[in-house]
């Protein structure tokens, strides 16, 4: 697969900031850039560029930008602008040619991302009106004349408190520009491959069968996921955080998908909250449900492939995403497919789809039977692209989340955003009841037949999203979602959470593991603040309780 590298425009200006390109042990921002292997221009209204004085007093050195601002004409020729961290903006603010050229990348479709102060600028440029952002917090009277919408913090003096980047459509904006450092500059990455596929799939052909699936912005979210049998106090949690921590997202619809041998309504059947009760959970377990204004609703698992793993995700799905689609209203709205192990610990703000975005995936965790870059297709995938109508040359490049594997997408089955209305986890159970039997692995080593009927549903999700939706209608989420707790020892240290309240959405695998359990992933964990540590204490002995009450 040939990549090109993406290139960045980066700019700065007088008394820029030390994050830029010192060496502490870790990667600068110019270091991280580089071993994306991006192509990066510093730009600057200024012929020379003095570092602030914690920078110069490290040594480091007054910059000589590559370009200046006035002999760019246009921003098509790049995919990201980058205002890099520092401490004066003047130069930058009181350009026409600087605050045009932000507005210019904007109007193309570039990524556009700030550190800290830098947000002044892309204030002043106007491209920040009706958007999540943060910045420091000594400028929130520029960002909010702008129309921004302003996530703030209140440790004015030491912003321990300060959120973590923040992504709203292809506007990436952060603060702590050394605790997220890493985190930023992923974020960056994730939105410029987001940006560049959008751009190069304005003029081309579609896939879509109806053009207008995409079309605005996702104005709300409905949430659903399995009701599985033994995960009662998992339903409990996942339902419990996304009212705490949810913020803006918390008084979202929630429906709990109860297999229809769970219970009395058939496929379809109108949601309740409350009823009807699976016979597999107890009667206070789905009062507790209810009274978190969680409904349920049935699905069906089809006969013929009942006895494969995991056959309940696309059925399940399939049928949360078609009661979602054909009620009066729906449309507009997002479906967020979670597995219950899931936990919402700050707004989940990306799955509002930006317009254009049809699904918002994260890359499997491992890669495990992906198909990698570097090699081509086996029999295996080829069967399944096949049966399910995708073609081979469709799939594009991702990183799978811990061992940063390059692979033909392979999005993880537990955590999607749809749009219902484009009927893509239909298409996935379609596919999956009708070839999954006969694209099941023969021969080869023990494990890997054991690992290919294991993860089949997820195979087929990949090559049924590709059959469907061309991949500018395919959005990447950044690392805060999808956080696999279970797995945080070995996540890329470059990556690894630094603390729990950093973290968006996480994913925990199994109740024993549940944070607050004492489980043996307990010491695995990224450190907890006392708060949010008595939460999860209190959530899972309450989440207990209904495990141990299961019908």
């Amino acid at each position: 697969m040939n990549i090109d590298p993406i290139r960045a425009l980066a700019l700065t200006d007088s008394r820029y900031g030390a994050n830029w390109n010192i060496a502490d042990g870790l990667p600068s921002i110019s270091g991280e850039f580089a071993d994306m292997g991006w192509q990066v221009d510093l730009v600057s209204v200024l012929p020379l560029v003095e570092p602030c004085a914690w920078a110069a007093g490290r040594g480091l050195p007054t910059l000589e930008p590559g370009l200046r601002v006035g002999d760019i004409g246009e921003a098509t020729a790049w995919e990201v602008i980058v205002v890099l961290p520092g401490q004066d903006y003047d130069s930058l603010l009181t350009a026409p040619a600087a605050l045009d050229l932000v507005r210019k990348a904007e109007a193309a479709g570039l990524a556009i991302a700030s550190f800290c102060r830098g947000a002044r600028v892309l204030a002043r440029a106007g491209v920040l009106a009706g958007r999540h952002m943060t910045g420091h917090a000594d400028y929130e009277a520029e960002y909010l004349a702008a129309g921004a919408i302003y996530h703030g913090y209140a440790d004015k003096a030491g912003k321990s408190d300060a959120p973590p980047p923040l992504v709203d459509g292809n506007l990436v904006t952060s603060m702590r520009s050394n605790y997220f450092r890493r985190q930023a500059c992923e974020a960056i990455r994730v939105a410029a491959e987001n940006a560049r596929a959008a751009r190069k799939g304005r003029g081309g052909a579609s896939l879509h069968s109806s053009p207008s699936v995409a079309e605005g912005k996702a104005e709300r979210l409905v949430f659903a996921f399995p009701l599985l049998s033994g995960e009662e106090g998992a339903a409990y949690a996942l339902a419990k955080s996304l009212r705490c921590f949810g913020g803006c997202l918390a008084d979202s619809r929630i429906i709990a998908m109860v297999g229809k041998d769970q219970g009395e309504s058939g496929p379809g059947a109108s949601p309740s909250k409350g009823a009807p009760p699976p016979e597999t959970a107890s009667g206070a377990a789905l009062a507790e449900l209810g009274a978190l204004g969680v409904e349920t609703a049935c699905y069906e698992v089809p006969e013929r492939v009942g006895g494969l793993p995991l056959a309940d995700f696309p059925a399940a799905a399939a049928a949360a995403e078609a009661l979602v689609a054909g009620e009066a209203g729906g449309e507009g709205a997002a479906l967020v497919w979670t597995a219950p192990d899931t936990l919402f610990l700050r707004e989940p703000l990306e799955l509002l789809l930006p317009e254009g975005t049809a699904l918002a995936f994260r890359p499997v965790h491992h890669a495990l039977i992906g198909w990698r870059v570097d090699d081509e297709p086996d029999e295996y995938w080829k069967a399944i692209y096949g049966a399910c109508g995708a073609p081979l040359d469709a799939a594009f490049m991702v990183l799978s989340t811990m061992d940063r594997e390059p692979l033909h997408f392979y999005p993880n089955a537990g955590f999607l955003a749809v749009r219902p209305e484009a009927g893509i986890l239909r298409r996935w159970q379609e596919n999956f009841a009708a070839h999954a039997p006969r694209c099941a692995p023969q021969g080869g080593p023990e494990t890997i037949v054991r690992l290919r009927r294991i993860f089949a549903h997820q195979a087929f999700l990949a090559a049924s999203v590709l059959a469907m939706l061309p991949r500018s209608a395919i959005r990447e989420l950044s690392f805060g979602y999808n956080y696999p707790l279970h797995l945080h020892g070995r996540c890329p240290t470059h990556l690894a959470a630094k603390a729990l309240e950093d973290l968006t959405a996480v994913r925990y695998d199994d109740w024993k593991a549940f944070p607050g359990r004492g489980g043996e992933a307990q010491g695995a964990l990224p450190p907890i603040g006392k708060e949010l540590g008595a939460w999860f204490a209190a959530v899972a002995a309450r989440g207990e309780g209904l495990n141990s009450r299961r019908a």
